[in-house]
């Protein structure tokens, strides 16, 4: 299957930041994809064909692409190497790459439904969590066995991995609750609940030099009838310096812009300088870029924005519903580079330009 033929539907958020070192870029957030810490890679899961494909980013073409299973997940370069592990949810296994040759170099049986995949920075140790379970298990990559399994909360999908290593941060899907753990023992260091219909967190992703987390979700009111209920988009800030009460408060997207409707928010990122907040929806096929420098705001959006810590910069939606199709993910590049990457759709990759943004 060529490059144009993909089957999986991705939004591929790249920022330049050429004084942050690349090698602790890759993989420390869950995602679809990743890319390796040169930059030279980028590896996607398809859920729909069960395989893993690699892309030339240099030459914007696909060079392998690998059966894995049933219902490949969360993917992720093992430190600063080209070898990858992929998260099979439908056959309960940890599969690993070698991106460059295309070929299996192991596999790992897990308990259950495992999602997010994350590595620390040396590739030797890789943190996945367990669906079902509600597990986060760790892996050594060079025996692929399951070195620790830690208890983490109820249906855990999203996962990160603190600068420090030192504290794995997860997300339970059908509440939106946020759980931090020691990454050696387990121990549950801090939690952040989420409201009582806040629904569908898959993914996290940590800001690189301030103490906030953010994930995309939903709020789900669905046991009242007609106008009462309601399915809205949200992002979460969480605060993750230690504290008293929740520090955490969600962000209604569908009233972040004006009253631009958007739906689904599937995954952010957080560019490697901290300057730039994304949101990708895969409802509507929108990408939100947020950006830190000041900007006029009216009240009702200083009032949302300001609990981001970022003001918005939007890409242009015309455009961007041009250039994407149905399904779309997110993912923050390594540095270098001066363009945002944009979506890796149906059809081809999307190059945009920083300030302003343009195709």
């Amino acid at each position: 299957m060529s490059i144009v033929t993909l089957r999986r539907w991705i939004v591929l958020v790249l920022a330049a930041a050429a004084c942050l070192p690349p090698l602790g870029l890759a993989g420390t957030s869950n995602s679809l994809l990743d890319i390796s810490a040169d930059g030279k890679l980028l590896a996607c899961s398809n859920r729909d064909s069960g395989t893993v494909s690699i892309v030339d980013l240099a030459k914007s073409a696909k060079v392998h692409e690998i059966k894995v299973g049933s219902h490949p997940e969360g993917v992720s370069f093992l430190g600063g190497t080209h070898r990858l592990a992929v998260a099979v949810y439908g056959d309960d296994k940890i599969v690993f790459i070698d991106a460059d040759t295309g070929e299996t170099i192991g596999t790992t049986d897990v308990f259950d439904e495992p999602y997010g995949v994350v590595s620390d920075r040396t590739g030797k140790r890789l943190f996945v969590s367990l669906d079902y379970p509600g597990q986060i298990v760790e892996i050594d990559a060079d025996t692929k066995q399951v070195a620790k399994s830690h208890e983490a909360g109820r249906f855990v999908r999203g996962l990160a991995l603190s600068a420090d290593e030192q504290r794995l941060f997860a997300t339970e899907y059908y509440t939106g609750a946020v759980v931090a753990i020691d990454a050696s023992s387990g121990k549950k260091l801090d939690e952040w609940p989420g409201m009582s219909n806040d629904n569908l967190a898959r993914q996290i992703v940590l800001h690189p030099s301030r103490a906030k987390a953010y994930l995309p979700h939903i709020r789900s009111r669905v046991t009242a009838v007609h106008g009462e209920g309601s399915i809205f988009p949200y992002v979460s800030a969480v605060d993750t310096a230690p504290g008293e009460g929740k520090r955490r408060r969600r962000i209604p997207m569908d009233a972040f812009l004006g009253n631009l409707v958007t739906s689904n928010p599937w995954e952010t990122a957080v560019s490697p300088d901290g300057k730039n907040l994304f949101v990708v929806f895969a409802g509507t096929d929108d990408l939100f870029a947020c950006a830190r420098e000041p900007r006029r705001q009216t009240n009702h959006e200083r009032k949302h924005q300001q609990a981001l810590h970022f003001a918005m910069t939007p890409l242009n939606p015309p455009l961007m519903r041009a250039a994407m199709s149905v399904r779309i993910r997110g993912k923050c590049s390594p540095p270098g580079d001066a363009r945002y990457l944009g979506s890796h759709c149906g059809s081809n990759f999307s190059l945009y330009s920083r300030r302003p943004w343009k195709l």
